[in-house]
């Protein structure tokens, strides 16, 4: 159990090839798509290790933890040739780069992050993502084979004149947003209309309406813009 606990440090993960899961619904995502699960710890006993409250607590992220809790071996998530990518620009809260993570999974898109974002395999980003990493691929930045796509406050294009795949849609911080070297490196730069007056986004709701637009021009789950080409 202290071996466990230990796996909410990133580098104790990465050394291990291990992470934590809490709670059943990510669990039952584990099982159902091939996680090796090592251990299971449960307060009734129901499932695994029988353990206590307070040792729950100590292998949780929350106040209140959920049982049970599982120790994983993190899979390979490779990239899917051919479908654009969410990018990820030094996104350190674990509860936005989740929300993003599943925004990103739910309209077809992979994820790639920078060295600055927070660990894709804590397990405070796991739960944001509610079992998302299972079902999408999982990358550090490379975006070479991509048309890369940098969001701005201003003066960028409406996100439903994007071009077509496959794209990297860049995405950073509400409170710094991207350095001005990858806005001038960037293929294209895209911009979010906010006709109510608001001066920011936050990254996840961001990338919730920009992920909409990319699937609607490659045609994912049956969604196709009126100005995108056939293949």
């Amino acid at each position: 159990m202290l071996g466990a606990a230990r796996l909410h440090r990133p580098e104790e993960r990465r050394a291990t090839g291990l992470t934590l899961l809490e709670g059943p619904h990510l669990l039952e995502e584990a099982y159902s798509t091939g996680v090796v699960v090592r251990e299971v710890f449960s307060l009734d006993g129901s499932e695994g290790i029988l353990v206590s409250q307070a040792a729950l607590e100590r292998m949780s992220s929350t106040r209140t933890p959920q049982s049970p809790v599982a120790v994983i071996e993190i899979p390979p998530r490779p990239l899917t040739p051919g479908r654009s990518v969410l990018a990820a620009w030094e996104i350190s809260d674990p509860g936005n780069l989740g929300t993003m993570i599943r925004t990103a999974a739910a309209f077809g898109l992979d994820v790639m992050t920078t060295a600055g974002s927070a660990d894709l395999w804590s397990p405070r980003v796991l739960r944001s993502a509610a079992g998302a990493h299972f079902h999408t691929g999982l990358s550090p930045l490379d975006l070479k084979g991509f048309t890369s796509v940098a969001t701005t406050m201003t003066g960028g294009a409406d996100p439903s004149a994007l071009p077509d795949g496959p794209l990297a849609i860049v995405i950073g911080s509400e409170a710094h947003g991207l350095p001005a070297s990858v806005l001038a490196s960037a293929d294209h730069l895209v911009s979010i209309p906010m006709p109510g007056g608001t001066e920011s986004l936050n990254a996840a709701a961001a990338a919730a309406i920009i992920c909409y637009e990319v699937s609607k021009r490659s045609g994912v789950g049956g969604l196709k813009s009126p100005g995108a080409r056939s293949s």
